[in-house]
């Protein structure tokens, strides 16, 4: 399987140039035969081998960084298998986001309830409303952006049904 189609490629190389965006993830790569996971959102123009994202070997401790396309492309499991290209992922975040749920979570998440935390936290620490973080997390059924105010209700609401503090 390839891992980065042309599309995906020109979407990365984009991002790169306009480096202080808070971009969602454009790749999702994972192991299947471990946790190993790697949410990318952008190329180095120049030099395509190095991919920058959020990175989880599975140790417990998600870093942020720059990481090795062709390493990764050379990694060989049990009974050849390799990293494979999860070609159904739809982000529901920014990458910010994602590095908040896991740093909370040792290890990156993909569950609603945690990406809405993690963007509630950004949001009390730093003091700005939701206009000034530009919605990012998405309702995971139409891919629209939820609000501080509409995470605050679906998390009470969800209180009131599972009899749990808000």
């Amino acid at each position: 399987m390839k891992l980065i189609t042309k599309e995906i490629r020109e979407k990365l190389l984009s991002n790169f140039k306009n480096e202080d965006a808070d971009h969602t993830p454009v790749l999702k790569l994972f192991s299947p035969w471990n946790s190993a996971t790697w949410l990318i959102t952008e190329m180095v123009e120049g030099d395509e081998d190095k991919l920058f994202g959020l990175c989880d070997l599975g140790f417990g401790s998600p870093e942020l960084g720059y990481v090795s396309l062709s390493e990764i492309e050379d990694i060989d499991g049990p009974l050849g298998l390799r990293i494979e290209r999860d070609m159904h992922f739809k982000p529901r975040a920014t990458l910010s986001i994602y590095v908040g749920a896991a740093r909370m979570e040792s290890r990156i998440v993909f569950d609603q309830a945690s990406l809405e935390a993690a963007y509630m936290v950004k949001c009390e620490k730093s003091g700005l409303t939701d206009d000034d973080l530009k919605a990012q997390v998405f309702c995971p059924n139409t891919g629209k952006p939820l609000s501080f105010a509409m995470i605050k209700a679906l998390a009470e609401v969800e209180a009131k049904t599972t009899g749990t503090a808000a």
